[in-house]
């Protein structure tokens, strides 16, 4: 009981995301969004165990699991421990107490681990698999997966978003062209219906939430979508002003699996001492016409070629991007965008721009493997991403949606999360 008492203190803490002063340079406190919090972890990824292109959605009770993998180039053992928080449709910490949602200890060590195997980079590769018995879960929702290091809880080294679903309802969705001419040939438009089946949902408007993603990405999120008709348990979603997204562009790509044969889209690998994979130069996109490939929506995988043990045997190198431009943009700055930064504006991938050759240039420290990216401008003084401008938008573009139905009746404390309809916008 002293334990449980102990654990659910520390949690309380997190949920504060309370400052630390003794990491200075390093991010302090809890986000409720997929996040790194030192330079020393890399290639975090949150997967359903043997499909590498999953999202991080597993059935409540239906003995599925999720399975997080990441990288500490310290190269050393450390006692990591992790817990969930749930947390509402807007990545709100809920006020559920941790035991109405936990079943097991509230906390467990990430006791799954391996030292890199002949690799010019040491570094610990660890493993989890969960919900497990030693942790499981409850009660549907988003939870946010949160690791630290055993006695640092207010400390953590990264945060993971993730979903259980617990369905109850039918959703059929209808992915098009939008109505207004305007967005016709640069969006795609999700239109759809919910049956209730045998959930009394007394008022759609207020009970229910729904969220839409594209790519698993919920800094794109579509929110506060409400049904124009509602008749006899069923709930319909199909305005013209709801639904809508910029379609994008296939995702650039590189493939970094082999040190002795350049992959696709890489020019040379080369150690000067340490090992550097440079890209062939790209362009912008934006007045191009669509260009059609096969890509993995902005994901990453890890691996090598002739390798059985890629988790553990596969090189860190800097990779070298570089976007040629005859002169640099005034307002803003351009990143190094996807998976690979966690879907995130990151400093270590702001490209600088080089007048001696007209071009951005930049690179980041990444695992072999195969890879997406995009480019991202962020005006100064702006927290808005903008793809467009050097990528392009085109209604062609293959993207992966999925809509979250919650619902949240009077009197109960949480938003349960009661329905998830994955679609494809080419398949």
């Amino acid at each position: 009981m002293i334990r449980r008492l102990c654990i659910f203190l520390v949690l309380s803490l997190m949920y504060c995301a309370l400052h630390a002063q003794d990491y200075v340079g390093e991010e302090q406190s809890l986000v409720y969004e997929d996040r790194t919090y030192r330079s020393n972890i890399k290639t975090v990824q949150l997967i359903v165990p043997g499909h590498e292109h999953s999202y991080p959605m597993v059935e409540l009770g239906a003995g599925q699991q999720l399975e997080l993998r990441f990288d500490d180039l310290d190269g050393d053992f450390k006692d990591y421990q992790y817990s969930l928080i749930h947390c509402d449709s807007r990545w709100r910490p809920t006020d559920l107490d941790p035991f109405d949602y936990i079943d097991g200890f509230l906390d467990d060590q990430i006791d799954d681990f391996d030292y890199s195997f002949n690799t010019e980079q040491p570094y610990t590769h660890y493993r989890l698999r969960f919900p497990n018995e030693q942790l499981g879960v409850t009660k549907s929702g988003n939870y946010l997966l949160v690791v630290y290091e055993s006695g640092k809880e207010e400390y953590p080294i990264l945060s993971r978003r993730l979903m259980i679903v617990d369905p109850k309802v039918e959703i059929s969705p209808t992915l098009g062209h939008p109505v207004a001419q305007r967005y016709f040939l640069s969006h795609q438009q999700m239109a759809f219906k919910i049956a209730f089946g045998a959930i009394n949902v007394m008022n759609p408007y207020m009970d229910l939430k729904v969220v839409i993603l594209q790519n698993g990405r919920w800094d794109k999120a579509l929110r506060d979508l409400r049904p124009i008709f509602v008749m006899e348990g069923t709930a319909r979603y199909d305005q013209t002003d709801q639904g809508m997204f910029s379609a994008g562009q296939e995702f650039r790509f590189f493939n970094t699996k082999s040190l002795f044969d350049t992959g696709p889209r890489v020019v040379r690998i080369s150690r000067n001492p340490d090992l550097n994979a440079v890209l062939q130069s790209d362009q912008p996109r934006s007045r191009d016409n669509y260009r059609r490939w096969t890509d993995i929506n902005g994901r990453y995988i890890i691996g090598l070629y002739d390798s059985h043990i890629d988790d553990v045997d596969a090189e860190y190198m800097w990779v070298h991007f570089s976007l040629e431009m005859e002169e640099p943009i005034e307002d803003g700055n351009i990143y190094i965008f996807g998976g690979l930064t966690d879907w995130q504006i990151q400093q270590e991938a702001q490209l600088k721009y080089n007048y001696e050759t007209s071009r951005y240039e930049g690179s980041l420290y990444l695992k072999q493997g195969y890879y997406n990216y995009i480019y991202a401008l962020r005006k100064d003084g702006s927290t808005r991403i903008d793809e467009e401008l050097l990528e392009g938008s085109y209604h062609l573009t293959e993207n992966d949606y999925h809509i979250l139905i919650y619902y949240q009746g009077q009197g109960e404390q949480y938003e349960q999360l009661i329905g998830v309809s994955a679609t494809n916008s080419r398949y």
